[in-house]
């Protein structure tokens, strides 16, 4: 769906993004991540036709961006990290705005202010100005904007930057739920964000794309395999029994905090959660918590997405 291939760009004698290639499958949710200045926005840009590329090709559902650039705009949405909204105008009035600078039918728009306000939820909010909405909801009126022409590809730029818990936790839904209809593109610099909304990362350094894969592929390579830590209500003994059989796992009980309750890690090449929680189930124990450990995996993207001249190689 998404074909990118040599894309770079130069800014004078410095070069920000060095031949980047890769190809997305549609209705994929994709993550950038990187570093605040390692060229995931100048990236985006490049792929939402707001920034000429100096070479290579970017090629959605068929469309050149460079043969032809109006009808590659057309299948795309781009909304950078500030929403850019104009806060005296009601939401309708904006999306209406938008719409028409898209070239869609008065008709055909008026009907998909309504599917597209509901969507983000904001269908409450149509007839507010943008200026008394708070910064999630402006955030999500922004997501409307880009999506009101219903584009191919949907890219956004820190979608979750400035929202509190809740709006992160609700923002993520929202990015899930477009895909499928929607291939979507989003950066950030947080990577529990990445990883918890996203299908594949890509790790962004120098400009360049310096990994791929999903979260459990990147915790193979980079940290080691996955950890899973839990908290069963149980014997000691038990729980090790009732674990051991769980291929590839690597597991180490030990006592809690409470009486009867025993912290347990395992190590393993990839996600074990659902088999770790059934083989407890299944023995009568109680699970209390489980969740995967990012620590490793966030020292291994650390290390990886450092300027080249300061990474060691692993």
């Amino acid at each position: 769906m998404i074909e990118v291939g040599g894309l770079t760009k130069y800014f004078e004698q410095h070069r920000a993004v060095d031949h980047v290639d890769f190809a997305i499958e549609r209705g994929q949710v994709v993550g950038f991540l990187g570093l605040n200045g390692a060229g995931k926005t100048t990236i985006l840009r490049m792929l939402a036709g707001d920034l000429e590329p100096s070479a290579g090709s970017v090629v959605v559902d068929g469309r050149d961006l460079l043969a032809d650039p109006q009808e590659y705009r057309r299948r795309v949405g781009f909304l950078p990290e500030t929403v850019p909204v104009y806060p005296d105008m009601t939401v309708r009035e904006y999306l209406r705005y938008v719409g028409a600078l898209r070239g869609m039918a008065s008709r055909e728009l008026e009907e998909r202010i309504e599917v597209v306000a509901a969507q983000v939820d904001v269908g409450d909010h149509l007839d507010r100005p943008i200026e008394h909405l708070s910064h999630g909801y402006t955030k999500r009126v922004g997501i409307a904007s880009v999506i009101v022409h219903d584009p191919d590809l949907v890219i956004l730029d820190e979608a979750i930057s400035g929202l509190d818990p809740k709006q992160i936790f609700d923002m993520r839904s929202l990015i899930r739920g477009l895909a499928g209809a929607h291939t979507v593109l989003v950066s950030s610099h947080i990577l529990p964000e990445i990883s918890q909304t996203c299908d594949e990362i890509l790790v962004v350094r120098d400009g360049a794309i310096a990994a791929r894969g999903s979260e459990d592929d990147l915790m193979r390579r980079f940290a080691g395999g996955a950890v899973v830590d839990m908290e069963v209500r149980g014997d000691a003994g038990d729980i090790e029994a009732a674990l051991s059989n769980i291929e590839g796992a690597e597991v180490s009980v030990a006592d809690g905090d409470q009486p009867g309750v025993c912290k347990v890690t395992v190590r393993s090449e990839g996600d074990l959660r659902e088999s770790l929680v059934a083989a407890c189930v299944g023995a009568g124990l109680g699970v209390r918590y489980v969740d995967v450990s990012r620590g490793e995996l966030e020292a291994a993207f650390l290390q990886l997405s450092r300027p080249a001249a300061t990474a060691e190689v692993r």
